[in-house]
């Protein structure tokens, strides 16, 4: 019987290792965990990527399998990850996102391991339709199967009421929301400076940022329609957007600008190491998606004092709350409405919406909140018990 204070292991299953948002959380918290005897092995269903080196410079192993998420590599998937879990013998096994999910809980099944699992969901379910046919097969799989589950993680509090209203199991689910370094995510003037000299951006322009990768579910069409229409009536404007696809190789983006007359006031930066020394460099940040789970980068935002426009979508309003303001998705004129707003105020006022964003990540969604929270549920999970452990503040 391991002792409450020796070292636990937790094996992480990940659908794929692509360095967005859910890939770079996981590696916060297994970085984190280790202050709480907590070490963590990460199996990454996909091929190994550049994101790899750095779960390792943080001491923390990736096995990458190299399997497709395709329904057709699950047998192959469930007999790896099978021998995987016999081999490290984990005490606990966390599954993040919808296709490892399953794969760990077959896994489970075909190895007859009695050890507890949770599942992670990263993502709501605004888009459920718009999603190809083989992943709205696994959430229906996961939706049946969730029942033999011991936990379910959700990013946020709709995340949860729409799977549950979907199916899933209700008495085993709980929200925790994820945690940000508002150390490194922070005001800086140096990197202020920097990042308007990459984007070209003249002294009185004000900036409006996105990062994201090009994705229907980012609402790229939506964020571009609506600066078109700020831009109209407002002289000193400037959007940059940043993130994979996001850049001039990206055809239907340069056409897009084109029709909108815009493209000169437009930064295509596409994707970037380090965006804390990019987000300074904006005035404003512009969430236009039309379905998120919790979305990393407003949060990131916020955190750099920066005031935000979001969809609401996912985790957006819950994030952003009084601080920030939320328009309806799908939508480019409530969009650039909510742009123009913010667009027009003094920097001055821009800067106390700001501030009021910063200390909202800082009381709210604390790197160390969340990690002592997923600590607290492993350790509940692993002596037999379920404990909701966000269940009255991290949660709501």
């Amino acid at each position: 019987m391991i002792s409450s204070t020796a070292v636990m292991r937790i094996l992480h299953c990940i659908t794929g290792l692509t360095g967005d948002g859910a890939q770079r959380l996981l590696l916060r918290l297994t970085r984190g965990l280790q202050n709480y005897s907590l070490q963590s092995v990460v199996v990454n269903l996909g091929p190994a990527t550049p994101l790899v080196s750095e779960f390792e410079a943080a001491k923390v192993p990736v096995l990458s399998l190299g399997i497709s998420p395709s329904l057709g590599d699950i047998p192959s998937a469930i007999s790896s990850l099978r021998r995987v879990m016999n081999d490290l013998e984990p005490d606990i096994v966390q599954g993040w996102m919808y296709h490892a999910n399953v794969m760990t809980l077959l896994a489970k099944t075909a190895g007859r391991l009695h050890l507890p699992l949770a599942w992670n969901i990263r993502r709501g379910m605004d888009d459920y339709r718009q999603r190809s046919r083989t992943t709205r097969a696994v959430i229906r799989m996961s939706s049946t199967l969730s029942r033999y589950v011991d936990s379910i993680v959700y990013c946020s509090a709709i995340s949860r009421s729409q799977h549950e209203t979907f199916g899933y199991a209700c008495d085993h689910g709980q929200v925790m929301h994820n945690g940000f370094d508002t150390g490194k995510f922070a005001p800086c003037q140096v990197a202020r400076e920097e990042a308007r000299a990459l984007f070209g951006a003249q002294d009185d322009e004000v900036v409006i940022g996105n990062i994201g990768r090009f994705d229907v579910a980012k609402g790229h069409r939506h964020l571009l329609e609506a600066f078109a229409l700020v831009a109209a009536s407002v002289r000193n404007v400037r959007l940059v957007c940043v993130g994979r696809g996001m850049d001039a190789s990206n055809r239907e983006v340069l056409d897009l600008l084109a029709r909108a007359g815009i493209a000169e006031r437009v930064t295509l930066l596409g994707e970037r190491d380090h965006v804390e020394r990019i987000f300074p460099g904006f005035d404003m940040y512009c969430s236009s998606s039309i379905a998120e789970g919790f979305p990393n980068v407003v949060a990131e935002a916020m955190a750099c004092a920066l005031p935000c426009v979001v969809t609401d979508v996912g985790g957006s309003a819950e994030i952003v709350d009084q601080t920030g303001m939320v328009v309806a998705p799908r939508n480019s004129s409530a969009l650039a409405k909510g742009l123009r707003r913010y667009v027009k105020l003094s920097p001055t006022e821009r800067r106390l919406i700001g501030e009021k964003a910063r200390a909202r990540v800082r009381d709210v969604f604390s790197l160390e909140s969340m990690v002592s929270n997923y600590a607290r549920m492993y350790r509940s999970l692993r002596s037999g018990g379920f404990e909701r452990a966000a269940s009255s503040t991290h949660a709501t």
